[in-house]
């Protein structure tokens, strides 16, 4: 007898998924996608995927055939159960509103978007798939909000630092966390400004600065002089004053020496000195000399000091004071003078 010879045809099988296990009459013949050859004949076709129902077929491969074939899913129930801190927070799954922490529920498996709302905090998202019973305890951020931190100087430009970190020069304005923030506000020349701010809503911090103070130390010689600057007593020397920068006066004064006075210009923040000596000043006799009649020739000591009335000023000591006068007799007198003022009168005699 002659042998009839089996023909052979291409068998090809796609499976939406793929990755699926493929039986035919009862052998494992590879995963999809598959492409084999096989004999002509009556073929029984399982498909199979772990979650998917199985596919079973019988067909009649008598030429070359392709199948696609979508398998369809198993569905399987599971629970999820949710628990926030803190609760009373809404739970949405795929956008859908399923009710407030603490909660359970059952659901279909397979893939979810979790959800999680509550006034005053961050919204919680998260993917996972739900292919077993899950619990998820889920601790809520605090919603972080956000205020207006408006900084103005007089004068303007000046640097402002926030919790220690350079912002920039005023006037600024940032948007800063609610919070509690150290600001400083600086310019070369003035005092630093300081304050602590809480945001719990917009805030302006307006920040007067003020010129530094300079250091100016003076001395005198001799010492214990009264020291007044721009008019103002100040003290006794030796003394330090704090003063504006700028141009001042300092005069000094002290008794039996002569008033001195010099300007200064002093920078802002910086310190300096000045020293002043003092003249003493010479002791001097005032003599006021008249004569009845006046216009009497004055001689002291035999010098001429001109004529009555009229004041001389001499050291102290012992004089003698002429007075000469046509027509009139001579007028002598040998006295002291000391330090001060003196009054001196003459009634001149008529020469007969």
């Amino acid at each position: 007898d002659l042998q009839k010879l089996a023909k052979e045809y291409q068998f090809s099988l796609v499976t939406n998924p793929s990755d699926a296990t493929v039986h035919i009459d009862g052998k494992l013949v590879g995963r999809t996608p598959l492409n084999v050859t096989l004999e002509e004949g009556t073929k029984s076709i399982s498909v199979s995927k772990a979650g998917y129902q199985t596919y079973t077929e019988t067909f009649v491969l008598n030429r070359n055939i392709s199948k696609s074939i979508t398998l369809t899913s198993m569905v399987q129930n599971y629970q999820l159960s949710v628990i926030t801190s803190p609760s009373g927070a809404d739970i949405y799954v795929n956008n859908a509103y399923i009710g407030r922490s603490p909660l359970s529920v059952t659901l279909e498996g397979g893939t979810k978007n979790l959800r999680i709302e509550r006034s005053g905090y961050e919204t919680y998202t998260e993917n996972f798939i739900l292919d077993r019973s899950i619990s998820k305890s889920i601790t809520l951020t605090p919603q972080v909000k956000e205020y207006r931190l408006s900084v103005t100087s007089s004068p303007s430009n000046a640097l402002v630092y926030i919790n220690g970190t350079y912002q920039g020069r005023t006037p600024l304005t940032l948007t800063l966390r609610e919070g509690s923030y150290a600001i400083r506000v600086t310019a070369d020349g003035y005092e630093d400004f300081s304050t602590n701010v809480t945001l719990a809503s917009d805030r302006q911090v307006s920040a007067t600065l003020y010129a530094k103070k300079a250091r100016l130390t003076i001395e005198t010689e001799p010492t214990n002089a009264s020291v007044f600057v721009d008019n103002v007593y100040v003290g006794r020397s030796p003394l330090s004053v704090d003063l504006d920068a700028g141009r001042h006066t300092i005069r000094v004064e002290k008794s039996g020496y002569i008033t001195d006075s010099k300007d200064v210009n002093l920078a802002a923040g910086t310190s300096s000195s000045t020293k002043i000596t003092l003249i003493e000043e010479r002791p001097v006799a005032r003599i006021t000399i008249s004569s009845d009649p006046s216009n009497a020739r004055i001689f002291i000591n035999g010098k001429d000091y001109g004529r009555s009335n009229r004041v001389v000023e001499l050291d102290p000591g012992y004089y003698e004071v002429v007075l000469v006068l046509d027509g009139y007799r001579v007028s002598v007198t040998y006295r002291y003078f000391g330090k001060g003022d003196h009054n001196l009168s003459f009634n001149l005699s008529r020469i007969d």
